[in-house]
């Protein structure tokens, strides 16, 4: 068995864009493989994200609703990632799929744990390194820790994560 993953709204909205369905099936072929096998799922938040911004995964969402996880069941590992970030705390009630995401990463966790996969970056920011003379990226600068993404969530917890790219180098898809 390869690797399981946890994917984010960003992931699956960016996936229709750049690799359509009737352009790229095998991409959409592969997805359907890992949604039977049990190795790619997410948060029904996400469900509910897509289901709001893309008529294709709305309509693509509901002939996978098995990979579609219960938030309830996220709610311990939910706290301990708004205990780091308060933010995620502020935002939860707003229909925000993010710290579900990393949630359902940490719940499934394990040896091998989950790879998250979503096309966000690294919050930006800046310090000064005066030793360096130079700006250097620093993970615990405020910003992060105010207004984090999934990746600064991901590396604070020791979460793999990854963008399409990396799912399709992982997957070994050539198309």
């Amino acid at each position: 068995m390869g690797n399981t993953y946890v994917v984010d709204t960003s992931a699956l909205i960016d996936l229709h864009k750049w690799y359509p369905d009737h352009t790229f099936p095998s991409v959409w072929e592969r997805l359907e493989k890992l949604s039977k096998e049990d190795r790619i799922a997410a948060p029904r938040m996400v469900k509910k994200e897509i289901h709001e911004r893309n008529e294709f995964l709305h309509n693509w969402r509901a002939e996978h609703e098995k990979m579609f996880r219960e938030d309830e069941s996220l709610m311990e590992a939910l706290k301990t990632i708004t205990k780091k970030y308060p933010y995620y705390e502020m935002i939860r009630y707003r229909d925000h799929a993010d710290p579900f995401v990393a949630a359902l990463a940490m719940q499934m966790g394990g040896l091998m744990g989950p790879v998250i996969i979503t096309q966000e970056k690294k919050a930006k920011f800046a310090s000064r390194d005066r030793a360096a003379g130079g700006s250097q990226q620093n993970p615990d600068c405020r910003r992060a820790m105010k207004r984090p993404k999934i990746p600064d969530v991901a590396d604070r917890f020791e979460i793999e994560w990854d963008d399409l790219f990396g799912l399709f180098r992982r997957e070994e898809l050539v198309f």
